[in-house]
């Protein structure tokens, strides 16, 4: 079931699927009781958006903000994942236009996803040989030196990429900025 609505504007571009977190938890709990091998697990969490650690049942989330966008509700989402499951109370920003999340048990990680997506925030290829975060100009749209606006664009590139066949099994990762501007 689709929850967030595709649009280009910031903060709700990329589509919230619930049977994700559904998936996602069964693998976990698959993967816990030891019924995956490591190798296997690796890479579906990979594509989640969720990074191992060095640290035994911890990992780290990478929540996707195409062109850097976020709203109001987000930002509490993220301040509840940092309140309630992160040990250390905070996160970080990316130069990627990303929030990381470190220190999280695996067990949560399914609750974690389930408030982000509330929100119309996504891992989804956070991580991973896939096309990562959509990066874009926080000012797009309204520079004076711009030929043209490049959010809807980017938004297009995000929808179409994302879940794709095409880029679940890259060779590495992809990295992609949108920029409507010389200065950027």
């Amino acid at each position: 079931m689709t929850t967030a609505t595709r649009t280009d504007r910031p903060g709700r571009v990329i589509a919230i699927l619930e049977e994700e977190f559904e998936d996602f938890q069964t693998e976990a709990t698959e993967f816990l009781a030891q019924n995956r091998e490591a190798d296997d697990f690796t890479k579906f969490r990979l594509r989640q958006g969720v990074y191992g650690q060095r640290q035994p049942d911890r990992q780290m989330m990478r929540v996707k903000l195409p062109f850097g966008g976020t709203t109001s509700e987000q930002l509490e989402a993220f301040a509840v994942i940092a309140e309630d499951f992160a040990p250390l109370g905070k996160g970080h920003l990316t130069t990627r236009e990303a929030v990381q999340l470190h220190h999280l048990p695996l067990a949560d990680t399914h609750d974690i996803m389930q408030i982000l997506g509330a929100s119309g925030l996504s891992t989804r290829e956070a991580c991973g040989n896939t096309v990562r975060n959509v990066t874009g100009d926080a000012w797009a749209g309204i520079r004076d030196d711009e030929p043209f606006d490049v959010t809807p664009y980017a938004g297009a590139f995000v929808r179409y990429f994302v879940r794709s066949d095409l880029t679940q099994l890259l060779p590495r990762k992809f990295k992609v900025a949108f920029s409507g501007s010389n200065e950027d």
